[in-house]
């Protein structure tokens, strides 16, 4: 699993969230809203899914898009409307 994590969901500075029936991906560094979501982030460093030197990627991106003076943020950008095929978190 770590094997196809790593092979398949590495965005090239991050992890994406996941990938929606309809094959969009949600996470990705090319995406015009929710880029980059904290879970993904920290579940790869928690789990040791991410080699060292992506996990330093990782606390890069997060420190630049997901952590705010008030705290972290579960996603950046926001979405501007809400996506059926992603469901409740697109309404935050």
């Amino acid at each position: 699993l770590k094997s196809l994590i790593n092979t398949y969901c590495w965005d090239g500075d991050w992890y994406i969230r996941a990938i929606c029936d309809n094959g969009a991906i949600l996470g990705s560094k090319n995406s015009p809203e929710g880029k980059i979501f904290l879970n993904a982030q920290s579940w790869a460093i928690l789990n040791d899914i991410a080699p060292p030197e992506r996990a330093e990627k990782l606390f890069q991106a997060m420190d630049t898009y997901l952590f705010r003076e008030y705290g972290p943020i579960l996603f950046y950008p926001s979405y501007k409307t809400p996506q059926p095929q992603i469901g409740y978190l697109s309404r935050y």
